[in-house]
């Protein structure tokens, strides 16, 4: 019985101990384990994750953590061609210049860009600045068209029910979002959003 008895005030001193150990987690430690958190080590992670931003034609293009830093990639299934979106070093060269700024090819300022209709430009923003840079004369300006939506921009998270995961389209028409487990499409100049027959209505059934 003695032994018995010694053997759970034991234990329980142990477990005494340990808990408070637990509770006595200083701030650094928390701020060092924080650090393997899935936000603080993603960009360490190469070509973990694909996003893809459709064109026309069914093509799409993305962007990629690399060894060698942030790629912009253009896919086209149909040609079954996997080649880079613009070329990023005569883009840096070209920005440089014309900003003032000194940027590296695949430490862009941007995350996003838009491509012209006819594909001879893209266009993109840094701050509050709108560029436009000519794939073919790798010239770079300050974009002075009005700026149309853009379809890589999602609406900010919110409560369930609410449009937190909305996408545009490409033509950025037509937003798509996923509400109380549905999906439900608006139309960004009206803001009008339809559930109930949005498929006929839209013209997106098959």
């Amino acid at each position: 019985m003695v032994k018995f008895f010694l053997s759970t005030v034991i234990i329980a001193a142990t477990f005494t101990v340990n808990a408070q150990r637990i509770d006595s987690v200083s701030a650094k430690e928390y701020e060092k384990a924080a650090g393997y958190l899935a936000y603080n080590t993603e960009s360490l992670i190469y070509r973990n994750s694909v996003r893809p931003f459709w064109l026309a034609g069914d093509k799409f293009w993305y962007s990629v953590i690399t060894e060698k830093g942030m790629e912009f990639i253009l896919v086209d299934p149909g040609k079954k061609t996997r080649t880079a979106a613009f070329d990023q070093q005569q883009l840096a060269i070209a920005l440089s210049k014309a900003s003032g700024r000194a940027y590296e090819p695949y430490k862009l300022p941007f995350p996003y860009f838009r491509f012209s209709p006819d594909d001879k430009f893209i266009t993109f923003s840094i701050g509050t600045e709108r560029w436009k840079y000519d794939l073919k004369a790798n010239k770079v300006a300050i974009d002075t068209a009005p700026a149309l939506p853009d379809p890589t921009v999602l609406v900010p998270p919110g409560r369930r029910g609410e449009s937190g995961n909305a996408v545009l389209s490409p033509d950025g028409k037509l937003s798509a979002f996923i509400k109380d487990y549905n999906l439900w499409v608006r139309e960004v100049a009206t803001k009008d959003t339809a559930y109930n027959g949005w498929c006929k209505r839209f013209r997106l059934c098959y």
